[in-house]
């Protein structure tokens, strides 16, 4: 007696929980495998991202990422990471970071993996990203092509143009940045660039200006008063002088008058002396 079931085929239908496969479910499917078939295992559901092939046992070709490897790696990955695109296999070329080398170097830094500070650039400005040369000029002080070196001596300020003043203790000797003189003022200058005349110098100079101004109004005065004197001294002499000429020249006319005045008298006399003969004469002949 036939009871019907003979010839027909036994078929058993059962579902594993997704990554599972095998007569008992206890088998796990290949990780790379977007779940697997029930029976075999095979990943004909798909691979997962990063992965290709039949058994998803093949990383995505170099340059490559993603689900079903078609996403291309960022062109500053030296390749990226075959999952999610990161560039895990080497360092991002100078002047990019980030987890796939997408972002350029910011905040003032440069360079393999950003780890260079920039230079003294004009207003704090970011310098290149990949060599750090400073596009827009330095900041008051320094120069060079990434503005990390200060000014040369002598020199400080906009373009290192500006020369320290000479009157610094050191001559030239001065601040990169701001020109004030590093060790004080020589002599007689002061003020932070040493170009003021120091107000001690001053009162050394005023003090020195009134006296020798005295000394040479006395000295003038000395001068003055000698002159006075010798032209007093020269009148008195040419008075006495003119003085002695007209007592000499009234002795003269004296003495040229005086031998006149005798002879005459004398003649007088002489005549007198005549007479008295006669007056005895006349004497006798009474």
């Amino acid at each position: 007696m036939s009871t019907g079931l003979e010839g027909r085929k036994l078929s058993t239908t059962y579902s594993c929980s997704k990554g599972f496969y095998g007569q008992n479910c206890n088998l796990t499917c290949n990780y790379k495998c977007d779940g697997c078939n029930n029976m075999s295992g095979s990943c004909d559901s798909g691979c997962k991202p990063g992965w290709k092939g039949d058994n998803c046992q093949q990383p995505c070709s170099y340059g490559f990422y993603g689900l079903n490897c078609t996403q291309t790696c960022n062109d500053k990955c030296d390749g990226c990471h075959n999952v999610n695109g990161y560039c895990d296999r080497e360092p991002c070329p100078p002047g990019w970071e980030g987890s796939s080398c997408q972002q350029q170097c910011q905040e003032n830094k440069y360079g393999l993996n950003c780890s260079k500070m920039c230079g003294n650039c004009r207003d704090l400005s970011q310098c290149h990203y990949i060599n750090g040369s400073c596009l827009n000029g330095c900041d008051p002080g320094f120069q060079g092509e990434k503005c990390n070196m200060e000014c040369d001596f002598g020199f400080y300020g906009n373009g290192c143009l500006q020369e320290c003043g000479s009157f610094c203790k050191r001559s030239r000797d001065c601040h990169h940045v701001t020109g004030f003189c590093k060790n004080g003022c020589k002599h007689g200058w002061q003020g932070n660039d040493c170009f003021e005349v120091s107000k001690l110098e001053d009162s050394n100079t005023d003090w020195k200006s009134r006296f020798y101004g005295m000394l040479g109004a006395f000295c003038v005065s000395l001068i003055l008063n000698g002159l006075l004197i010798a032209f007093f001294i020269m009148y008195i002499r040419f008075k006495q002088n003119q003085h002695s000429e007209r007592a000499k020249k009234a002795q003269s006319q004296y003495c040229e008058t005086k031998p006149s005045e005798t002879a005459e008298g004398g003649y007088q006399e002489l005549g007198d002396f005549n007479a008295i003969p006669t007056t005895y004469q006349n004497l006798e002949i009474q």
